[in-house]
Order: structure tokens, then C-alpha cells, then sequence
């Protein structure tokens, strides 16, 4: 957590220094769209290995073949677990639930998707949206090349990883934040989410900031929490009409799964 008395500028400037290859997660796991961005993503971090994902990182890409619209958050999580596992056992030799038992911590990272929040910036790499380049460099078999989005984010969040032995932790691939309260260790709970809270929005608020595209939990006045996942207004108050009365709101950061 931050700091007593520190300022959020010094909390903010303490994590991006955190913000490193040297740390990181035992093993990366990356969901994509299909067998080419698979085979791209899983030979580019390769690469760059102790400047994205940590030295020595087992890079477990997959993609995402599920029938129909595709399984969603939590069973996309689940789903893209189960073939990663799949593959470091078939390709590494590695077993990857005695290694999550022992002590392993294990980052996941949802690519999916065409990027249309993102449009047109994803047209430039064939709708690879975590693949667009941003201002800096790395290293790549020798050649400087732009870092992408999804080494940014994997670099952003390494300093979670020492406090997440024993636990898969979930992000998106294309949403970089900065902590501003530190990297608190996990909880008890079976699982646990990352949000940053504030007031209920109202019906107005929550159409003009687009929140049906976004997962929403909410906090009652027992400290009590519960997600809504891209839907409405009117359904998200249906919903949490008998959770009782909700005190704080935060759109879903990432969530972390025994």
C-alpha cells in the first residue's frame, strides 16, 4: 500500500521505477486472437526476455478458439489456463499446477479482440491491437525495435509478481495503468480484483463514459463487493437492487485467481 504521508506523486513515481525486467512473473501466459498472433506473440517476448517479461520466463502463447462469440472473462481465463498448461507440458516438459503449487506466480493477459476502442490505430499491425508500438525501445535478436503495448503492460505490471507467489494474475493486454496505492499482496479470498473506486455514476455518466463495454464492481456499506459485467444502466441496477446500498464503484483493472 502507499506509504503514510507520502504524496500520490512520490507514490506514482515509486512504481513506475518498479516498472522493470529484471522482476516479473515465473510464467507469462498471453491469450490471443489465433494461430498467427499465437506464434508471434509467443516468439517476440521470447525475445525480449529481461525486458518485458523477466529473464528466464516460461512464454506460454495461446489462442482463443472457443465456438460461437468466445467465452468471455471467466471462462476465457479458465479456458486459456487449460491450453497454456496444455502447452508447457507438451512443449517445455513443465508441469504448470505443481509449479503454481510450489510457488510459481503466473501472469495472464487477454489479447483478444479487434481493438475498436483502440480503431484505427490496430489496422497498422493486421488488427494485433496489442501490437501497436509505443514511444520505446527494445532489443529484439539485435535489432532496436519499438516496444508494443503488451510489453508495456507486462513490464507495468512485474511488480506484482512478488506478491502474487501461488496465484494466476489476469490483465488485458492493452491497458496500461499506474498503481497508485502500491502493490498490496493478495487477499484470502479466492479471488481478488483490482479497481479504482469512486461515486456511482449516474444513468447519464454511465452512457457517456461507454460503461456497458466494462465490467463494474460495486461496493456496498458492509464492505461487501460484486461485478456487473457490460450491460446497461437499468440491468446493473436491477441487478444490484438487492445488494443494498452501494457506496463506491471501479471499473475492473484485473483480477487474480487462486
Amino acid at each position: 500500500m502507499a506509504t503514510t504521508g507520502a504524496s500520490t506523486k512520490d507514490v506514482l513515481l515509486g512504481a513506475i521505477a518498479q516498472m522493470v525486467g529484471t522482476v516479473g512473473y515465473d510464467a507469462v501466459i498471453v491469450c490471443t486472437s489465433n494461430v498467427a498472433q499465437e506464434e508471434y506473440w509467443q516468439a517476440r517476448l521470447q525475445a525480449t526476455l529481461g525486458q518485458a517479461a523477466k529473464e528466464g520466463a516460461l512464454i506460454l502463447a495461446v489462442h482463443e478458439d472457443w465456438l460461437g462469440d468466445g467465452a468471455g472473462n471467466g471462462l476465457g481465463t479458465l479456458y486459456a489456463y487449460t491450453k497454456a498448461r496444455a502447452k508447457a507440458q507438451s512443449s517445455f516438459g513443465i508441469d504448470l499446477d505443481e509449479r503454481l503449487r510450489s510457488g510459481w506466480a503466473v501472469g495472464m493477459y487477454h489479447t483478444a479482440g479487434k481493438g475498436t476502442r483502440l480503431a484505427p490505430l490496430p489496422g497498422s499491425e493486421n488488427n494485433n491491437k496489442p501490437g501497436v508500438k509505443v514511444p520505446a525501445i527494445v532489443n529484439v535478436d539485435g535489432e532496436l525495435k519499438e516496444l508494443t503495448i503488451l510489453e508495456a503492460v507486462i513490464r507495468q505490471t512485474n511488480s506484482y509478481a512478488p506478491v502474487r507467489k501461488g496465484r494466476c494474475s489476469v490483465f488485458w493486454g492493452d491497458q496500461v495503468f499506474i498503481p497508485s496505492a502500491g502493490t498490496p499482496a493478495s487477499g484470502a479470498h479466492p479471488a481478488d480484483i483490482l479497481a479504482c473506486l469512486g461515486e456511482m455514476p449516474t444513468k447519464e455518466q454511465w452512457a457517456a463514459k461507454g460503461l456497458d463495454k466494462y465490467g463494474l464492481i460495486a461496493v456496498n456499506e458492509s464492505g461487501n463487493a460484486a461485478q456487473v459485467e457490460k450491460v446497461s444502466y437499468a440491468t446493473a441496477t436491477e441487478l444490484l437492487a438487492t445488494f443494498g446500498s452501494i457506496t463506491r464503484v471501479g471499473y475492473v483493472t484485473y483480477f487474480t485467481l487462486l
